[in-house]
């Protein structure tokens, strides 16, 4: 961990060393995520078979489950947008819901959910261009947090560092956020010897001439805010959801890259009679000979099969397949294209399989909510807004069975164990002002059904001389 900011002086090294696995491990998922596998290939292989070298046998199949994994719980958090709830000020409300719309806030916010998952940690960063609120997704690749040496889980700064190449110079940009204030520093790095060469003026680059080496934000709090991934007391950092799944997952890969391998070969295997290979060994031309009238018959021509169970390889990769579930805390039905195992469930049924998967996004929606309510505070004070009292609604990402919600609702109501308001409510998932223009509405549809008119009370008689029949008796 760094303790301050010695990391950016001449003469250190860049990467600083106790930042060297870290940033290892989010080089190596980044690739996996990305479907660079042949790219870390060596790192898989060691996962597994240590000792093995790599070799043209394990270069033919790659599964990216690894970037479905992420995909899966950024989609459990922000496939349904959450709302502002219980807001006690509509201007509160009204802000809000604009901000989110001109920041695109749900979209970004889904990008941190992928770092997240992939990472163990992921930033909102917030920033004021021509006085209005920029929120953008800064990856954790570029982070350098400096923590209290007595507390590790207290960061006293945040340090946005990257490097990039103009006219044949390394350069290293660092912002430095404290709270209140940016910092901005420039350095020439040494790629050769991997060190920090001199600090230099923001000027000596024109892209940063007229950035000024200190900027005030007068906000009481960073602009770097991370969200994290479940973590212990002992690391500051969150767990990424891959290191766990790897062995797995290159188990799978490993096998299934053999098994095609053997089958391909198999496949191109064949035989026949001595006679049809001359003394090279190549088969000459119009020398193998058909079966006909028994020729042959001692020494047919074929074709290889191969006798290996594929049943016992396709049950190795279902184990495999189950302990990538347990472990990734996932659902079968997640991965369940044939819908055989949730055809015929019903929404509640479907939960209670999914009950891990739905702990472990309420798990992550918790630690989102406390971030994004620090980012609308932040944004609010950039923009010299004042927030009143509110909540975020979260969703569980599953689609709705209304149809199980309608019959629960109605039995609860014939067994007067649920109101007509919270029937309602927990049908159509309604509260405050929309629950109860749902129930005016709803209150003036029956009172229009229950008012006959008053012809239908008091119908008009007939004339009794336009009854012909009357007449004549």
């Amino acid at each position: 961990m760094l303790n301050d900011l010695s990391f950016l002086e001449a003469g250190q090294n860049w990467i600083p060393d106790t930042e060297k696995d870290r940033l290892a491990l989010y080089e190596l998922n980044h690739s996996l995520y990305e479907n660079e596998h042949l790219e870390v290939l060596d790192m898989l292989l060691k996962v597994v078979y240590p000792e093995q070298e790599v070799n043209e046998t394990v270069k033919r199949v790659f599964i990216n489950l690894y970037r479905s994994v992420s995909k899966l719980w950024a989609d459990l958090l922000f496939s349904e947008s959450p709302t502002i709830s219980n807001v006690t000020d509509k201007t509160t409300e009204d802000y809000l819901n604009a901000l989110i719309k001109a920041t695109k806030l749900w979209k970004t916010a889904r990008k941190v959910a992928i770092d997240v998952s992939r990472y163990g940690n992921g930033l909102f960063k917030i920033r004021n261009r021509n006085g209005k609120v920029v929120i953008e997704a800064v990856t954790p690749r570029l982070w350098f947090p400096v923590v209290n040496p007595d507390n590790i889980n207290e960061i006293l700064m945040h340090v946005i560092a990257y490097t990039f190449v103009e006219n044949k110079v390394h350069y290293l940009k660092a912002e430095i956020h404290e709270i209140g204030k940016i910092t901005h520093k420039l350095f020439i790095v040494d790629k050769d010897a991997g060190k920090i060469k001199e600090e230099i003026e923001l000027k000596a680059l024109a892209r940063y001439a007229t950035l000024e080496p200190v900027e005030e934000t007068k906000v009481d709090d960073f602009l770097i805010i991370p969200v994290s991934n479940s973590a212990d007391s002992e690391d500051p950092f969150g767990e990424d959801d891959y290191t766990d799944i790897n062995p797995i997952i290159s188990q799978i890969e490993l096998h299934l890259s053999k098994l095609g391998k053997d089958l391909e070969e198999q496949g191109n295997l064949k035989y026949g009679p001595g006679t049809a290979v001359d003394e090279n060994g190549h088969v000459e031309r119009g020398s193998y000979i058909v079966m006909l009238g028994g020729a042959n018959k001692q020494d047919p021509p074929g074709v290889v099969t191969w006798t290996v169970q594929f049943e016992a390889v396709k049950e190795y990769i279902s184990q495999l397949m189950f302990f990538f579930y347990m472990v990734g805390e996932i659902s079968p039905v997640m991965f369940d294209p044939n819908k055989t195992v949730a055809s015929d469930l019903s929404g509640i049924s479907l939960k209670r399989l999914m009950q891990r998967m739905i702990s472990k996004a309420g798990r992550l929606a918790e630690d989102f909510d406390e971030t994004i309510k620090r980012v609308f505070a932040i944004a609010a004070q950039l923009e010299g807004k004042e927030l009143k009292e509110f909540e975020i609604d979260w969703q569980d990402g599953i689609a709705d069975d209304i149809a199980e919600r309608v019959e629960t609702a109605q039995k609860a109501g014939v067994q007067q164990t649920m109101s007509q308001k919270t029937a309602i409510a927990f049908v159509q998932k309604l509260e405050g002002k929309p629950l109860e223009d749902e129930l005016a509405e709803i209150s003036e549809e029956q009172k229009s059904k229950t008012v006959l008119p008053l012809s239908d009370l008091y119908p008009e008689e007939e004339n009794d001389e336009e009854n012909p029949n009357d007449n004549e008796e």
